[in-house]
Order: structure tokens, then C-alpha cells, then sequence
């Protein structure tokens, strides 16, 4: 029998719903213990397996990035022909930044005197410019100006529906609504 123990923050929601679907008959048991769930706890469950771990439960593990890596803080804002990125992360070595065109944004870097790995793999909303897009890497931030393909709003900065991840925030220092937006427009074609 091979025992994983795995500490999570927090419980990853359907989990278990997950792994009861890839794994029926109860080749997978959970132990969860009765902790709050807040964003100061911490919460461990064990999967005892009577087999060797399977391709379907492979997968769940790797599509699980709260297991191996850590995220930095990142805010965002944008307008309606870009988006603004920040990356707060001091002293931030190797960083390594990768954006394609149908919208995924990879980061990785190091960072403290025991070089924590800190990483964040992103599927934005929607299509962007490659070329236009310009990243800045400073002392205490990486900034990320992302050229949208289309000049239009988005509803949230990630694909994915629900709540955002927990390390995901508005940068309300940079924030526009698109009524300002359009009106700052309107006044600055009104000066000329």
C-alpha cells in the first residue's frame, strides 16, 4: 500500500469529488480533519492507494499546482486595448516569463536567501498581442503591460469562472472603469 500525505492550502474545492470519479470502489480514501477553512489554515489528507498510482491519478496531481509551488501576488487592471500585470515579488532571481498568443502566461523566478521557487501559470481571458507586450523587471516587482489581440473589456483577468485564485487581485491604484474610460476619451479629444 503507498500513503501520500499531502498538506494543501486550502482544501482544493471537488477534489475528492474528482478522484472518487477517476477512482470508483474506494481505491481512494480521504481523511480529512475537522479544521476551520479560512485563509489561515491549513488542511492535510491522506490517499491511501491499493495500486500503483495510475495515469488518471497522475494527472490530477499535476493539474493540482497548489502541491508543488508557491504563487507570488499579483495584481491587475486594465483598459480596453491592454491589460496591466504586476508581480510583487522582492529580489526576484531567474525570473522567467513566457506569454502566448491564445492567452497563457507562465512565471517562474526565485526569490529570499534560500532562493524559494515561486511560479504561476495563468490562461487569460482571452487572445493577446505577443509583440506589443512589454515586461519590466524591477527590485521589489515584475510589470507585465499585455496588448489585448481585441480592443474590448473583460469580465475578469483568468478563464476560469468562479472565484479567483487566492493569490489574484485588482490593482485599484491603476483601476479605470470603461465609463472613464470612454469619458477620459471624450475630454481629451475635447482639449485638442
Amino acid at each position: 500500500m503507498v500513503c501520500l500525505l499531502l498538506i494543501c492550502f486550502p482544501l482544493p474545492p471537488g477534489i475528492s469529488a474528482n478522484a472518487r470519479k477517476v477512482f470508483p470502489a474506494g481505491l481512494i480514501h480521504f481523511l480529512t480533519p475537522k479544521l476551520p477553512r479560512t485563509a489561515d489554515s491549513f488542511t492535510s489528507f491522506t490517499i491511501s492507494l491499493l495500486e500503483p498510482l495510475s495515469p488518471s491519478l497522475l494527472e490530477l496531481l499535476r493539474n493540482a499546482v497548489f502541491f508543488s509551488r508557491r504563487h507570488p501576488s499579483i495584481k491587475w487592471a486594465q483598459r480596453s486595448d491592454k491589460v496591466f500585470i504586476t508581480i510583487e515579488l522582492p529580489d526576484a532571481e531567474n525570473v522567467k516569463l513566457k506569454l502566448q498568443p491564445e492567452g497563457r502566461l507562465y512565471f517562474s523566478a526565485t526569490s529570499g536567501p534560500d532562493s524559494i521557487q515561486y511560479e504561476v501559470d495563468l490562461e487569460l481571458y482571452d487572445k493577446v498581442n505577443v509583440e506589443e507586450s512589454k515586461a519590466a523587471v524591477g527590485l521589489r516587482n515584475i510589470c507585465y503591460l499585455v496588448k489585448k489581440a481585441e480592443n474590448r473589456w473583460w469580465s475578469r483577468l483568468v478563464k476560469q469562472g468562479g472565484k479567483p485564485p487566492i493569490f489574484l487581485k485588482v490593482d485599484w491604484d491603476k483601476w479605470i472603469d470603461e465609463d472613464d474610460e470612454t469619458e477620459n476619451r471624450g475630454e481629451a479629444h475635447l482639449r485638442l
